[in-house]
């Protein structure tokens, strides 16, 4: 595999930064801190370039957080300088790390996302009926169970530019963060395992984690109908024995890199609907989950903002939900 080098200078450059303030810069041109943080730009730029280059740049301290929609976890959120370089490391690297990925992963990739996979999975479906089965796997604790120096070695096999790779190694080896669930709170400081959830560059380094598993599923095990959304893979076919002994040997090659399968996967007919990337799916219909139903139906209780609204609305579309999410509006009208 050829590794892509001399990428340093492509991106760590002035109009490369500019472009990715302006990425930076979507939905936060009001927020104070933006504001005071955009008058210094000039500043704040020159010196970044300048750390990179010398390969002095350290990541700032995290800002720690609970989010408890949809589930309760901990979002690190990186400093802003650290978001910048993120950026504008991204606009150039990011679609070399993308064009190694196979067409059947949807997460965070550009044109892709929740519904493009959701109706591919529709798609798949009319090639079955409801008394055929599929195989649903994912990841225990995924974000926060990675393997740091198992990632690294996948980014070195793309990459060879050392500066850039020094870059890659402070996002991915900078600690300060907590793994959060229902139960307790546990702070990691220079373990070895767990990535930033909050990090802009972490949502690749999550994909690339489980790119040699698809390329395996696709070429080795010849999974004809195959999806995965992040950490979560739908694998279809009309024979329960062959689910069976994929299950296992994706269990074999997920653990080879250092991850586990949720106890919660399983192998289940098709009737039963498969229940992915926010969605309950049938060969004839779609819902959305009752969990969304009920905060979407909560939320509008309490008071929708127009921007929640149009979520909901986009959420909906070209689903069996829609007239139901319709008349829940029309009784805030």
């Amino acid at each position: 595999m050829k590794r892509a080098g001399k990428l340093i200078s492509k991106w760590n450059e002035l109009i490369n930064f500019y472009s990715a303030l302006k990425d930076l810069r979507k939905g936060k041109t009001l927020h104070p801190s933006f504001i005071e943080f955009e008058y210094e730009a000039p500043i704040i730029i020159d010196r970044l370039i300048k750390e990179i280059d010398s390969g002095t740049y350290k990541v700032k301290p995290y800002r720690n957080f609970l989010v408890h929609e949809p589930k309760e976890r901990m979002i690190s959120a990186p400093h802003i300088e650290d978001r910048l370089v993120q950026h504008a490391l991204m606009r150039i690297v990011g679609p070399i790390i993308d064009r190694k990925f196979i067409d059947q992963t949807y997460a965070c990739r550009v044109g892709r996302g929740t519904h493009s996979c959701s109706n591919q999975l529709t798609s798949y479906l009319q090639n079955y009926t409801e008394d055929d089965y599929f195989l649903q796997l994912d990841m225990s604790k995924y974000f926060y169970s990675i393997d740091k120096d198992v990632l690294f070695k996948k980014v070195k096999k793309i990459i060879k530019c050392k500066k850039t790779l020094e870059v890659f190694r402070e996002f991915i080896y900078s600690n300060d963060f907590f793994f959060a669930d229902s139960k307790d709170i546990v702070y990691f400081d220079n373990s070895a395992l767990g990535i930033a959830i909050g990090n802009y560059v972490s949502q690749t380094n999550a994909n690339l984690m489980l790119n040699d598993t698809d390329h395996f599923a696709k070429r080795v095990l010849k999974c004809k109908h195959y999806l995965r959304y992040m950490d979560d893979i739908i694998i279809l076919d009309n024979n329960k024995d062959k689910l069976a002994y994929i299950k296992e040997q994706m269990r074999i090659k997920i653990e080879s890199e250092n991850l586990k399968l949720n106890p919660k996967s399983k192998i289940a007919k098709l009737k039963q609907c498969v229940d992915f990337v926010g969605y309950r799916h049938w060969k004839d219909k779609k819902l959305i989950r009752k969990q969304s139903l009920f905060r979407i139906k909560k939320c509008l209780k309490k008071g929708a903002t127009q921007n929640q609204i149009a979520s909901f609305y986009a959420h909906s579309k070209n689903t069996n939900s829609a007239e139901y999410i319709n008349k829940l509006l029309r009784r805030i009208a």
